[in-house]
């Protein structure tokens, strides 16, 4: 695409190519693109898709604040958090308030 343009790229341009395949650098299917919507076209082709690490479900993962999400509600994630603190809490040899 550089070539094509004669210019080097700017770190604010990605090109996509139109048929999916990385390595088909014919000019006619590159397409220069902002980093915005060039990654909104491969997460609407390509959904993620995980299986609750609570439940076992599958679902569509999407970026939250913290990364992927790991469960498929915000329930599961609470209960799944909740247990994990929990079992982290036995190992330390913590019983209610108290430290044996």
């Amino acid at each position: 695409m550089e070539i094509l343009l004669g210019r080097p790229l700017a770190p604010t341009e990605h090109v996509h190519h139109l048929d999916g395949n990385g390595h088909n650098n014919w000019p006619r299917n590159l397409q220069l693109m902002a980093p915005g919507g060039h990654s909104s076209i491969h997460n609407r082709a390509n959904p993620l898709v995980r299986l609750c690490l609570w439940c076992g479900r599958p679902f569509k993962s999407a970026w939250s604040g913290h990364g992927l999400r790991r469960c498929c509600s915000p329930s599961c994630g609470q209960r799944r958090r909740w247990h994990l603190t929990r079992a982290r809490k036995r190992r330390a040899g913590f019983r209610g308030r108290i430290r044996i």
